[in-house]
């Protein structure tokens, strides 16, 4: 029996980077100037900001929720940490930036499993909350001008090596430790797979949901600050389409809306597919806005060949 399981993640795995594979020889031959040096460097940067994000989404989906706050609360904790990076101090703007994602992911899950309020309808409030006071504080007035040693978390090396990339390998090794070698990770497959079920077996479910929203915030607040790092700029604007992206990351890596199911590496899959989709549209010259309309399609698709898969599987 789990020769057969272990068979089928592999050839699901197995489709999945030959599915990527094709989609970057497609967009080698057939995008100008995809292939060169410097939009390899964008390109490698755009897809562990997506993984960053995808990591946070991830958590809620395995348990069967939806985090779609995410966007709000990186654009919310961003822009109180430029403040803050603005005057020089980078350490405690970071510590702001991060604490504040973790602060309003931890209400997401204190609602959701203290009042039983639909994950869906939490977060999707939060979404206008955070965006609302975001856009109040700011008075949609950009925050710009950060220190150097800011700016290197989105655009510097470290060995050759984007910094953005380091970072996000480096939280995909502590997510892997969480989920794969430790209690948390295993109380949150047995309470995605069925919350009655891991009620029972002495698992404290209220507990599982409300780290698993905090941690998400708390990844929202981390990718938001790379991306102003990057940006070298901070706005109430930023994040609007990072719900849908990264559901389509961890659609495309792997990880069931059901719950109980998925492997966070796969989302580094997850996230080519998608940043290559959003660099090729860049380098056609198509309007930003049909960047929806694959995102959706993509979507739609990942999720059909999955529930296809397992049919064929079962």
């Amino acid at each position: 029996m789990i020769k057969i399981e272990a068979m089928k993640e592999y050839k699901s795995g197995l489709y999945r980077i030959l599915f990527v594979a094709g989609v970057f020889a497609v967009a080698a031959i057939f995008v100008p100037r995809f292939i060169h040096p410097m939009n390899m460097i964008n390109l490698i940067r755009h897809i562990f900001l997506l993984c960053l994000l995808g990591y946070g989404m991830s958590l809620s989906m395995m348990i069967g929720g939806l985090d779609l706050s995410i966007g709000s609360v990186a654009a919310l904790s961003s822009v109180f940490a430029a403040t803050v990076i603005a005057t020089g101090n980078v350490f405690l703007g970071v510590l702001t930036g991060i604490a504040i994602g973790g602060v309003l992911g931890f209400l997401n899950g204190f609602m959701i499993s203290k009042f039983k309020l639909p994950d869906f309808i939490m977060t999707f409030s939060m979404m206008y909350i955070a965006r609302g006071l975001a856009l109040t504080y700011t008075q949609g007035q950009a925050i710009y001008n950060f220190p150097d040693s800011f700016t290197w978390l989105g655009k510097g090396f470290l060995w050759h090596i984007p910094v953005p990339a380091i970072l996000s390998l480096g939280v995909l090794a502590i997510m892997i430790f969480l989920l794969h070698k430790t209690v948390f990770g295993r109380g949150l497959y047995a309470v995605g797979a069925g919350k009655e079920a891991a009620r029972y077996t002495g698992i404290n479910v209220r507990k599982k949901i409300t780290q698993v929203y905090a941690l998400s915030g708390l990844l929202a607040g981390l990718a938001g600050l790379i991306f102003i790092s990057r940006l070298n700029s901070a706005s109430a604007e930023m994040g609007e389409n990072w719900p849908l992206e990264a559901i389509a990351v961890c659609v495309i890596g792997g990880v069931s809306f059901s719950g109980g199911e998925g492997k966070i590496v796969g989302l580094l899959l997850g996230g080519v597919v998608m940043a290559v989709i959003s660099n090729c549209i860049n380098l056609l010259g198509i309007p930003p806005r049909f960047q929806d309309f694959f995102t959706g399609f993509v979507i739609i698709v990942a999720v059909a060949v999955d529930h296809y898969t397992k049919r064929q599987e079962a």
